[in-house]
């Protein structure tokens, strides 16, 4: 686990490569080299793992000076994989020199092969082609920077905001308002892109082309047809041996337990299979609160025999720490658990290097409401009166999940529909807040439904699809990955396994979820190995009381901050249409938490950047 960096023509120093050095504390590389008349850098900050020796130091290059490798991640099919490259004589025992070794004989397709978190560059100075590759769920960030014959490429924004002047892309700023976060391949900068999960970009040197095609494709599948009950023994099997092969660690691994059963699991086989008395942190609120999980998450941790470890976020750390979890993140996010996650993984880093989550069970498995409120759709017959009267519903609810399901039966399109799902302002609302009419949501949304074959799939499906290749990706795993690696914490993901998605896509959808049933199987297995006291307990979601605190003091005082008119979130944003949002959340009634934590966001995304940036709409 490390942080990469690299460019083509354009100048690195370590000054660029001690801006990500948070990711990698325990040591560093940077090779310039010659390749067809360009200057090439490839830099590394390095997190020790696996082979903490100089074995697995990075940039990795072949014996023969041909082929160079930067990897952050882990394989952790790596030990399969060298078993097909019986006649190489490898120096150490890293994933990294695996990799090396496997694109040499196999070519960048060989990608294919491997089960794990991955950004990789692959240059090979012969051919004179750099290739950058994402893993198929995008639980690595890799960002870039390319025009012509100069390419700048990084974990993180930062170094490539250091190379290159930054302009603000208002379209893209009403993506965010739309979907609470940037769809790779943009971000809030004209200048600078994400590469999409599963995707492939080749760089020609000669040339200055640069390409970008997917390696990752959902194929159409034929659905598995076997007993319920073989399925959750074959469920089982495949989520014991993910968690037993991410505990790949030459340190200690500990786990994120929240109160639910998804991380349960996780630190139910973890401390099965764990060398190490297994450790579980927590993140719960101060006072009472219906989102705090200490409570249940230590009912857990005795009934697993873990040692136990919380903190606990307040109102006042709220305030005081947002705008520095924002600044840690580099793109702003309507999703308030980043506050909480930011705590957690402070906590962890000063116990372990490694920790598994319980992260990516919902989207395969129809974990959210916006799944249910598909399926009654399909109950509907379209068009009625009865689906256009509940679309006039959502101005009398205020619960923020209904509102967008009721809004989105209006559509009979299923890409429109999905884009009234997941829609956090409306887009008259981000007229009144940008000037844009409408934002390019759809698009993105479209460019997955198209590429995992959402068309031959049941519309929840393909909105599950959907949901596993773009929104977490960009979403969830994105600031998981900034805020843990801020602290120098790697974070694993065991139900985003290759084995264990692929069978989950090929079971009928009634072994997933039905009508006000969700994650079907996953419950059935935990019912086999966890008390019922655990599997039955409410659901809370990783969430945080900021719907009150938006409410009280902290509301007002950053009522006050967003309504300035001297700020650059002043010359991007109407603030009074800000204003009206706020009296809405304080005054009027209605839940405008996400819509306001979005705003906030931004706010502080706007500030923190530099004033030489030229950030104007």
């Amino acid at each position: 686990m490390c942080g990469i960096l690299g460019s083509v023509n354009i100048a690195l120093s370590e000054k660029q490569l001690d801006l990500i050095g948070h990711r990698g504390p325990d040591g560093y590389g940077l090779k310039e080299l010659n390749v067809r008349e360009n200057r090439v850098y490839l830099g590394h900050r390095r997190l020790s793992i696996v082979d903490l020796s100089p074995a697995g130091a990075q940039p990795m290059h072949s014996p023969c000076g041909r082929y160079h490798l930067l990897f952050n991640g882990e394989i952790y099919n790596h030990q399969v994989l060298r078993r097909e490259l019986s006649t190489v004589a490898f120096r150490g025992h890293s994933d990294t020199e695996t990799i090396l070794y496997y694109l040499m004989q196999h070519g960048i397709e060989g990608v294919k092969a491997f089960n794990g978190i991955f950004a990789i560059a692959f240059l090979d100075t012969h051919s004179g082609k750099l290739w950058l590759v994402r893993d198929r769920f995008g639980v690595k960030p890799l960002y870039y920077h390319q025009r012509g014959h100069q390419l700048v490429f990084s974990s993180e924004i930062r170094p490539i905001a250091d190379t290159v002047s930054l302009s603000l892309n208002p379209e893209a700023l009403a993506v965010l308002l739309r979907l609470r976060y940037n769809p790779s391949p943009d971000t809030l900068y004209n200048e600078v892109n994400k590469l999409r999960p599963g995707h492939i970009a080749e760089y020609n040197l000669r040339t200055g082309s640069f390409t970008v095609s997917p390696f990752h494709q959902r194929q159409p599948r034929t659905t598995l047809r076997i007993p319920f009950a073989e399925a959750v023994e074959e469920y089982g099997r495949l989520v014991e041996n993910a968690i037993k092969n991410q505990l790949m660690s030459d340190v200690e691994v500990g786990v994120l337990l929240s109160g639910g059963i998804d991380s349960a699991i996780v630190a139910h086989f973890a401390a099965k299979h764990s060398p190490h008395h297994l450790k579980a942190f927590t993140v719960g609120y101060a006072g009472k609160s219906r989102q705090n999980e200490i409570e249940p998450a230590q009912a857990t941790a005795r009934a697993l025999g873990l040692e136990h470890h919380t903190t606990v976020l307040s109102e006042e750390e709220f305030q005081k720490n947002l705008a520095r979890t924002v600044g840690i993140i580099e793109e702003p996010s309507a999703t308030t658990s980043i506050l909480p996650m930011y705590h957690l993984c402070r906590l962890a880093s000063r116990h372990v290097k490694v920790v598994l989550t319980g992260q990516g069970a919902d989207e395969p498995l129809g974990g959210y409401f916006r799944y249910q409120n598909e399926l009654l759709y399909e109950k509907l017959p379209a068009p009625t009166l009865l689906s256009k009267w509940l679309s006039k519903v959502p101005a009398l609810t205020n619960r923020e999940e209904t509102r967008r399901a009721l809004m989105s039966w209006r559509e009979s399109d299923t890409v429109k529909r999905f884009d009234e799902s997941y829609a956090v302002f409306t887009n008259r609302e981000i007229q009144q807040l940008t000037g844009i009419s409408e934002s390019r949501a759809q698009e993105y949304i479209r460019y997955y439904y198209e590429l995992m074959q959402g068309e031959t799939s049941v519309p929840v499906e393909a909105m599950m699809q959907n949901d596993l290749y773009m929104n977490l990706s960009d979403d969830l795993l994105n600031y998981t990955d900034k805020l843990s690696m801020h602290f120098g914490l790697e974070a694993r993901v065991p139900f985003l396994d290759n084995e264990l998605v692929d069978f989950i896509s090929c079971l009928p959808r009634e072994y997933k979820l039905s009508l006000g049933r969700t994650k079907i199987i996953h419950k059935a297995f935990a019912q086999s190995i966890l008390p019922d006291s655990i599997v039955n307990r409410r659901k809370n979601g990783f969430e945080s009381p900021a719907q009150q605190w938006l409410k009280g003091a902290s509301g007002d005082t950053f009522r006050r901050l967003l309504v300035k008119p001297t700020t650059a979130f002043s010359q991007a944003i109407n603030t009074r249409a800000v204003d009206q949002l706020f009296a809405d959340h304080q005054q009027g009634g209605h839940n405008r938490e996400k819509q306001l934590f979005a705003l906030l966001s931004v706010y502080c995304w706007m500030e923190k950047q530099p004033q030489t940036t030229a950030l104007a709409a």
